[in-house]
């Protein structure tokens, strides 16, 4: 084509009126199924679905008429289809183009035949007996576990409709792993990216028939499929659910009916769970599953067979080198994987638990089969039996024991090993590591333990080899003083391994004393020292275990109350000596706790007192807290402002409260609500915040502490009738005064300028004076709180006046004052007296209510001159 016919297509193309062309009738409504597509062309649905007829002999074309037009037809270079794209702006435009190199390029490579074809009677042909998935280098159970694996999420599900256009890849593009170019599916984009993610090639299409659009174009998959796969025709949808050829997975093709205008082709997957289930996964409007349908007038529908019904066909093989154990004792041995009548060259007879080597597994549509090698009479021999033939454990068995590990690396699995078990972790750096042992089973791998253990204070379990393991580790040479920690324990001739061990003392009355221990021994039952010392006047030498024990000096009984001085820090369970000894429970929170300490020890680390607490689970328990984590006084830190009470109820107390027993009752707030306070000083327990403030207490002023929950950050609060008018289109409204982080905008002032307000309360923060208001704005109404400066006070533009009027209004009001409330303005008559009379004005005011102006009069014949307010809406000025 050349740049003048380029032009000119351009102009003519994009320039007439837009219609829905190609596969874009698919993504221009979801509601256009078969009958509003048959309704747009003028044909029925049953005319669509089940047309065998042939064309009349005014509209069929003679062989010698299309080879003339396939000569005819230009073929554009891939720079001029660009360049058509690039200057398409519309979806409209889009179509238009594609429509264009529908008639002028091979993009229906088969149209011809095709056409041909529609003279014939539907038939059934079979062809090699090869499904889709084998032809594309794939399996048809890999396909099926793609697809069904997203059946109900939206990886292709919902994935946007999106017309054919080059490149193809802008048409493979699923929502759950979308390209560059974003989510979207021809029918046909949909049907590769399936394909392409269970691992096939999408070159076996293009090898055969790469049409424009490749891989993306369905007539080229219609083409390559015909030709090497196994393939049935039918003329309708019920023809085609009541032969019993469908099966899950299948590919349907929908052959277009060219006579008609904007035809085009259609392809998806079979997705019944029976084969006359009328259900199809498809690109439709979007990837949906739904009736078996095509957007588009069609002549006859080609099912596509995902897999091959031969069973002897390898699907998968492998090499192997797998100790396994022969597990029944009448099964076939055969000379080669299982074909179809094959005979057994011999049977497991007399081999059961017999430990083998299995080499190769291949697997066909009669099971999963593996080569292995045996003795059998003297002779060795090679065979192949079903995979479920073999066992991997020989046993199991219940043992209990307990021992330590042995090697600085080792693995845990879910069960005793063989290849293909999962391993849960792997243990590193963990020599010495005690283990309890419930079961022990065999394998082609050797004896294998299930263990219990803890690492990082977490229980697990799994399987470890019995050679991991041993009931003792040497014994080392040390030399350190501990301290006895318990009033009872015994004492072994030996480091402790079982019922075996003999005690030949124990620690009654040594609690709290040194001694010296000279060696240390891990066994499974733990870590035991050496040691000797003397009890009653006679020397005592064995092993005590480490846990008895503790690496701190210094132990005695103390009766002393202390207060937690900060919100971190840990709860030991001895004295803190290494990383050996355990957490067990966290000062979180404790700021301000009382504890009672009933011992005391020092360590390498420091002082450390021994206190009684409750832990996660709200039990009394006893640990060790570091003596810098604890005050004799309590932290109060100065925090110093103006406050009010917030409730008529509540309690003040001597001191930040702890509990009952060291927390004594002052008073109660009965009458004090919004009452304004000075606060000097906050401290934070255990029951929360609380601050210090000077009460009148029975007429004696006191130092007393109150709950913050019973505080308000504002003061100086009264109660108020009046309006206010907003003078700004913006400013926040807060849900209580002012007064830092703490405070939640609820609404804003956006566009309420000039409105006026009602106020019911006003208060002070240190940001200043604030305005409680009703605020209807954003849809909603809220009760919530103004800055002052967003508001215009009670009376503005005041003025002297010397300005005649006349009354207009019989009953209008008087007031003493421009008015501002009912509360600050009181009615003192009506205009009835002066109507239509003429009056001075002496004064002008504006409040929230309007304009007022003061005259002098008299309400009565007998009344005295007096000042008197009236509305600017009551009266007409005179010039």
């Amino acid at each position: 084509m050349n740049k003048k016919g380029l032009f000119l297509f351009s102009v003519l193309v994009l320039s007439a009126p837009s219609t829905v062309l190609a596969e874009g009738i698919q993504s221009s409504d979801a509601k256009q199924n078969n009958e509003q597509a048959a309704a747009l062309v003028g044909t029925s649905q049953t005319e669509m679905n089940s047309s065998t007829e042939l064309p009349s002999s005014e509209d069929t074309k003679t062989e010698q008429d299309m080879d003339k037009e396939d000569t005819e037809k230009k073929t554009l270079t891939p720079e001029e289809i660009d360049k058509l794209r690039k200057e398409a702006k519309t979806p409209e435009e889009y179509q238009k183009v594609l429509e264009y190199i529908k008639e002028t390029t091979d993009y229906a490579s088969s149209v011809d035949g095709m056409r041909r074809s529609r003279a014939k009677a539907s038939f059934f042909s079979s062809g090699q007996r090869q499904g889709a998935a084998e032809f594309m280098g794939t399996s048809k159970d890999r396909v099926l576990n793609e697809l069904k694996s997203h059946e109900w999420d939206n990886f292709y599900l919902g994935t946007p409709f999106r017309g054919l256009w080059i490149p193809s890849i802008q048409n493979l593009s699923p929502n759950g792993d979308p390209n560059q170019y974003g989510p979207g599916f021809n029918c046909t984009g949909f049907v590769a990216s399936v394909f392409q993610r269970s691992g096939g090639n999408l070159n076996a299409i293009t090898n055969v028939a790469n049409a424009w659009g490749d891989v993306a174009n369905a007539y080229n998959w219609r083409d390559a499929l015909r030709q090497n796969t196994e393939y049935y025709e039918f003329s309708s949808v019920q023809q085609l659910l009541s032969s019993g050829k469908a099966e899950k997975g299948d590919v349907l093709y929908f052959e277009p009916d060219f006579s008609k205008p904007n035809y085009d082709c259609h392809i998806g997957f079979f997705w019944g769970n029976k084969s006359s289930d009328n259900m199809m996964w498809h690109s439709y409007d979007r990837n949906i599953k739904s009736n078996i349908k095509s957007a588009t007038p069609w002549t006859k529908i080609m099912l596509f067979k995902l897999g091959g019904d031969n069973k002897d066909n390898t699907t998968s093989q492998r090499s192997m080198n797998q100790v396994r154990y022969v597990n029944t004792g009448g099964a076939a041995i055969y000379s080669r994987p299982y074909q179809t009548g094959d005979g057994a060259s011999d049977y497991t007879s007399g081999l059961v638990n017999a430990k083998v080597t299995v080499t190769k597994e291949v697997v066909n549509g009669h099971g999963t089969w593996q080569q292995f090698s045996y003795t059998k009479n003297g002779q060795n021999r090679t065979g192949w039996i079903q995979s479920s033939e073999f066992k991997d454990i020989l046993k199991t068995e219940r043992y209990s024991d307990k021992k330590v590990l042995d090697k600085n690396f080792a693995i845990v699995y879910d069960q005793p090993y063989y290849p293909g078990v999962r391993s849960i972790v792997d243990l590193k750096n963990q020599r010495g590591m005690q283990v309890s042992i419930s079961e022990k089973g065999i394998t082609g791998y050797g004896e294998w333990y299930k263990v219990f253990y803890d690492v990082n204070g977490r229980s697990q379990s799994g399987w470890m080899k019995s050679t991991d393991f041993v009931d003792t580790l040497p014994s080392k040479k040390i030399d350190k003083d501990v301290t006895i920690k318990v009033p009872y324990g015994l004492i072994y001739n030996e480091a402790y391994c079982g019922e075996s061990t003999k005690v030949v003392g124990n620690t009654s009355g040594m609690q709290g004393k040194e001694i010296k221990v000279t060696e240390e021994q891990q066994t499974g039952y733990g870590l035991w020292y050496k040691t000797i010392f003397t009890q009653n006047g006679q020397q005592v030498s064995g092993w005590i275990k480490a846990t008895d024990t503790d690496n701190y000096r210094g132990y005695q009984k103390i009766d002393e109350d202390f207060y937690v001085n900060k919100d971190y820090g840990l709860i030991y369970e001895s004295p803190y000596t290494s990383n050996q000894v355990q957490s067990i429970g966290n000062l979180s929170g404790k700021l301000n706790q009382y504890f009672h300490a009933t011992a005391k020890a020092t360590t390498d680390y420091g002082e450390w007192y021994e206190v009684s607490f409750k832990n996660g689970a709200n039990q009394n328990a006893t640990g060790w807290v570091k003596s810098v984590d604890l005050d004799k006084n309590m932290t109060i830190k100065k925090n110093e402002f103006k406050a009010s009470f917030n409730k008529d109820y509540g309690i003040f107390y001597d001191m930040p409260y702890v509990n009952n027993e060291k927390t004594k009752e002052v008073g109660r707030l009965n009458g004090r609500v919004n009452s304004t306070i000075t606060i000097t000083e906050e401290a934070k327990t255990p029951a929360g915040l609380w601050y210090h403030t000077r009460l009148s207490v029975a007429g004696a002023d006191k130092d007393v502490w109150v709950s913050a929950n019973d505080v308000a950050r504002f003061y100086n609060y009264q109660s108020l009738e009046t309006k206010r008018v907003i003078n700004k289109n913006y400013g926040a409204v807060y849900d209580r005064p002012y007064d830092g982080n703490q405070t939640q905008s609820i609404n804003n002032l956006n566009g309420m300028v000039n409105r006026a307000i009602d106020i019911d309360a006003s208060a002070e923060t240190s940001y200043g004076t604030w305005y409680r208001a009703v605020i209807n704005n954003n849809n909603k109404r809220t009760i919530g709180w103004v800055k002052s400066v967003d508001l215009i006070d009670e009376k503005t533009n005041q003025k002297a006046l010397n300005q005649k009027a006349e009354v207009t209004q019989e009953y209008g009001l008087l007031y003493n004052e421009a008015y501002i409330s009912p509360r600050h303005t009181k009615q003192i008559g009506r205009t009835k007296v002066f109507y239509k009379e003429k009056i001075t004005l002496l004064e002008q005011v504006t409040t929230a209510y309007g304009t007022w102006y003061r005259f002098e009069g008299k309400l009565s014949s007998s009344d005295t001159k007096q000042d008197l307010w009236i509305k600017s809406v009551d009266i007409k000025l005179i010039k």
